[in-house]
C-alpha cells in the first residue's frame, strides 16, 4: 500500500492553507498538510512550491512525483519531478533530493492551477 492509498479517506478539503510566507500564490490541502506534518515533509510542499515557475503558463494541472533514486548517492536520495499530467510526456523540473527520511515508496501529488495560485493536493482529492 502506497503513502496516497494510505491517506485516499480525503476526498476534497475544508481549507486551504498557507504552508509558507514565501510562497502566497501557493496553497496546500487538508490531505497534503496530513502528509507534511505525518512525515515531517513540509520541505517537499516548498520544493514543488518552488518548482512551478518553471510550469508553462497555459497548463493548469501537473504532477510532483517524489521517487526513490535507483541509484541513491551522496548527491540523490530521491528525485523530485514535475511533468504534465496527460500525457505523461512533458518535464517541467526535475531535482535532486540528497537527504530524505521521507518513506521509500515515495508519493504522487497533484499540483492545480485555479487564477493566480496553485494548490498542492494529494490524487483522491481530485
Amino acid at each position: 500500500m502506497g503513502i496516497e492509498d494510505k491517506h485516499d479517506m480525503y476526498t476534497g478539503t475544508t481549507l486551504y492553507y498557507k504552508f509558507n510566507p514565501f510562497f502566497k500564490s501557493v496553497l496546500a490541502t487538508d490531505g497534503s498538510i496530513t502528509i507534511a506534518d505525518e512525515y515531517g515533509a513540509y520541505w517537499l510542499l516548498e520544493e514543488i512550491a518552488g518548482l512551478l515557475p518553471k510550469v508553462d503558463e497555459d497548463q493548469h494541472l501537473v504532477i510532483a512525483l517524489l521517487k526513490h533514486s535507483p541509484t541513491p548517492s551522496k548527491s540523490s536520495r530521491f528525485i523530485l519531478t514535475l511533468q504534465d499530467d496527460i500525457p505523461l510526456n512533458k518535464l517541467y523540473a526535475e531535482k535532486k533530493i540528497p537527504f530524505s527520511d521521507f518513506p521509500q515508496e515515495g508519493i504522487r501529488l497533484y499540483v492545480g492551477r485555479s487564477e493566480d495560485k496553485w494548490v498542492i493536493y494529494l490524487p483522491s482529492e481530485h
